[in-house]
């Protein structure tokens, strides 16, 4: 169970959206069978984050409410906060920038009822994210700064990546 996580997420590093869907699928089938919930959360969020990726935001979107409504059945916390964060992600992806932020809101609460900072950093960048799709640049670029560090202490060079990305287009738009 714990391999075919393992290989579903090399297929996604090597950007072989196909195999990986097939092996994030199984896993998430298996760890409903056996019953494991967490993991079954775990998948289904990874496999959010594949479909958004590789453009497939419906499906994404189907991903990340599953894990939450999994999430909440069992009244985890931690991922509850981290279907909401996938689920913004894709709503900021489908425009809706006011339903992310409120989605975002509510996973900063799960986050703070936890007492963790587990994903501050992304957070962080996803909201700055939903900001500056609402043309709020400005406040968008303190919510990119004030992400940074976080991002930089965890090390995820995808998220330093985004943060960059994104910086730049707030940036730009301010002349």
């Amino acid at each position: 169970d714990y391999l075919q996580m393992k290989i579903a997420v090399a297929y996604h590093r090597i950007g072989d959206f196909g195999q990986a869907e097939r092996y994030f699928t199984g896993s998430v089938a298996r760890q409903q069978d056996l019953g494991d919930w967490e993991r079954q959360v775990s998948d289904l969020i990874q496999l959010g984050y594949l479909y958004e990726e590789s453009g497939e935001l419906p499906k994404a979107r189907a991903s990340f409410e599953r894990a939450l409504a999994v999430a909440l059945k069992h009244e985890s916390g931690l991922d509850i906060a981290s279907a909401q964060l996938g689920l913004a992600s894709v709503q900021i992806a489908q425009g809706e920038f006011d339903s992310a932020l409120a989605t975002l809101a509510q996973a900063q609460a799960s986050y703070a009822a936890e007492h963790t900072d587990t994903n501050d950093g992304l957070l962080l960048l996803t909201t700055g994210q939903a900001l500056a799709g609402k043309g709020e640049h400005k406040e968008a670029l303190e919510y990119f700064r004030r992400a940074l560090p976080a991002i930089q202490k965890d090390g995820n060079q995808r998220y330093r990546a985004m943060l960059y990305q994104a910086r730049s287009a707030s940036e730009e738009a301010l002349g």
